[in-house]
């Protein structure tokens, strides 16, 4: 079981969130350094499948007996300090540390409070500090007054990477098939980074993320192109319950870094560790009937075209528009017919309730590939296979979602955890086989005393997902 300490580093300085207690159990505050007081919570992500993410905000509160952060704000030195979560994943198998956050301080606000140390009590100040990521402050870089030359859509991201050098993400990437598409000039006159990286992302019609431990944006993908996958039964190195995973997923567009070609671990949860309120919202948003496109055609001068696609011959009609940078038919055409996958796919089946797993009541988490997922607050490539979910029953589906949003909480030494689960489009190959009770290992049982046995979230239309082709125990690290 996996439970680690995060460490906040903020200004150039590292503060533990680790807590002390007198011998009456009462919380210490040391007399020198900050301590965190309450959580540490991060908020991120989106709840549907076409709103652009808002940038995620850490929000905590520290209690210090010097008056450092009264001195700043007196100094007008407390924004935009350089601000970062990060913990280290401990044991053999990828040991180092992770960033769950890298941002900038918005807000810092201090009061006077008294509060226990080891000399007794002192006076000191309570600081309540949120920090905005990265993409927050793309808003405020602004272009010099100037047209942007017609260009291929990789040179149209490295000059706004260049732009925004001050932010420091280290890149911002998309599908690799669409960096040599020709895109028309661009006035960007009064326009900021943010607009244009806007601008950008709708190209293609999609939305995007950051990723704190890559320090990159990305497009959020889609399911609708994936091959077809199968769940394995696995057993972390730390307990040997077995569960089901699904596959790792190398991230298909951005290869610029080592660490940009590091697959996405696939994790896996148990509805017997989790609370949700059973419900299941829908709404137009999952029943586009026409997508229609506007871009400029260059052959023809750069008129003004506009696409439009039937989804389906219903109304009334619910329409999805968006504009394209490319100038050429033959790039929007490929284009739409991804939208087309998306809408058709995922974007067509409702969100997952919200669920919650707060391990001060249903114990830590399941090893670090499940603590890595639950804790990246970014819609990457990966994807979360819940066991025991009635959800995935009713919708006839692949129990496997993809984390999309939430709140990720450290306080107390515990860590509680929501998170926002978007449709993965997954789907077994027609000549799918299942493991059968003739076929599984015969060293896993059902309960009882053998240390492998599966998990009780597991049920048999979980197992119906588990190919014959891996019908064996894997080491899930």
């Amino acid at each position: 079981m996996v439970n680690p300490t995060p460490t906040i580093a903020i200004g150039g300085q590292f503060m533990s969130c680790a807590t002390a207690t007198d011998e009456n159990g009462r919380k210490v505050f040391p007399i020198n350094g900050s301590t965190l007081v309450g959580d540490m919570t991060i908020e991120w992500g989106r709840s549907d499948m076409w709103t652009q993410p808002q940038p995620s905000v850490l929000t905590f509160t520290i209690w210090e007996a010097e008056p450092n952060w009264l001195r700043r704000i007196a100094a007008q030195t407390q924004m935009r300090l350089a601000t970062a979560v990060l913990y280290t994943r401990e044991g053999n198998t990828n040991p180092g540390d992770r960033y769950i956050f890298q941002g900038f301080t918005t807000n810092v606000d201090v009061k006077a409070s008294r509060q226990r140390t080891p000399v007794g009590m002192v006076d000191g100040w309570m600081v309540r500090i949120q920090a905005a990521d990265r993409t927050a402050f793309l808003g405020n870089v602004p272009w010099n007054p100037m047209e942007l030359p017609e260009e291929q859509m990789i040179q149209r991201a490295v000059r706004i990477r260049n732009q925004a050098a001050g932010v420091g993400i280290r890149q911002f990437y998309f599908e690799d098939h669409f960096k040599t598409g020709q895109v028309k000039p661009l006035d960007v006159k009064g326009k900021t980074v943010l607009d244009t990286v806007n601008g950008m992302y709708s190209s293609f019609a999609d939305q995007y993320y950051y990723e704190p431990n890559r320090n990159v944006v990305n497009r959020i993908p889609t399911g609708g192109a994936y091959a077809y996958v199968y769940m394995m039964m696995g057993v972390s190195t730390d307990k040997s319950v077995v569960r089901l995973y699904p596959f790792d997923f190398p991230e298909t567009s951005g290869k610029e870094d080592p660490i940009d070609q590091i697959p996405y671990k696939g994790a896996t949860m148990g509805a017997c560790d989790l609370t949700a309120e059973l419900a299941l919202s829908s709404s137009m948003i999952q029943s586009i009937t026409t997508i229609s496109c506007k871009w400029y055609d260059k052959p023809n001068g750069y008129r003004e075209w506009t696409t439009n696609v039937k989804v389906k011959d219903v109304v009334p009609e619910a329409l999805l528009q968006f504009e394209s940078w490319y100038n050429d038919g033959t790039i929007i055409d490929p284009i739409i017919e991804d939208v087309k996958r998306l809408v058709t796919g995922d974007a067509a089946q409702p969100m997952h309730p919200r669920v919650r797993w707060d391990t001060s009541k249903t114990g830590d988490i399941i090893g670090w590939r499940t603590f890595e997922s639950l804790t990246l607050p970014a819609q990457t490539l990966r994807f979360i296979t819940l066991t025991g979910d009635p959800f995935a029953v009713a919708l006839n589906m692949m129990p496997t979602w993809q984390p999309s949003g939430g709140t990720i909480t450290y306080g107390r030494g515990k860590w509680d955890i929501t998170v926002d689960l978007a449709p993965s489009g997954l789907k077994v190959a027609p000549d799918h086989s299942p493991v059968t009770a003739d076929t599984i290992d015969r060293t896993i049982t059902l309960g009882g005393d053998n240390p492998r046995h599966l998990d009780p979230s597991i049920s048999s239309y979980d197992m119906y997902f588990v190919s014959t082709r891996y019908p064996n125990l894997y080491a899930m690290n």
